[in-house]
């Protein structure tokens, strides 16, 4: 079954760390003023780039493709995983969805989405 499931499936170790870290109120706020300075960066540093990039309060978003399995294909090449909206209604597959990581991994892969 391990080889099925999807690579941002949360074990029992993580999601108690995750509680742990949840009620480190100092960890909660340095976490949230890290997305919050760098989701509307990477956003708009790819909106730049021409890629349509649907708003987002969260540090996922949506990027509008043509064929998200052939992106995916091609961002897997380079180490990046992104998730496939293909069982999303009224999304079905004409979008990606990609998380914002440290900036040097936003460049990867703003640099990966501008060779697609």
């Amino acid at each position: 079954m391990k080889t099925r499931l999807p690579s941002w499936n949360v074990n029992a170790f993580a999601q108690a760390l995750a509680l742990k870290f949840l009620n480190d109120k100092d960890f909660y706020a340095r976490t949230r003023n890290f997305y919050c300075k760098n989701v509307p960066v990477f956003i708009e540093n790819l909106r730049r780039s021409g890629f349509d990039v649907i708003d987002s309060d969260v540090h996922y978003f949506l990027v509008r493709v043509r064929d998200d399995f052939e992106v995916m294909r091609k961002l897997l090449t380079k180490g990046i995983v992104v998730r496939h909206t293909r069982n999303f209604p009224e999304l079905e597959g004409r979008f990606i969805r990609a998380a914002t990581r440290l900036p040097e991994e936003n460049e990867i892969f703003l640099e990966a989405m501008k060779r697609l």
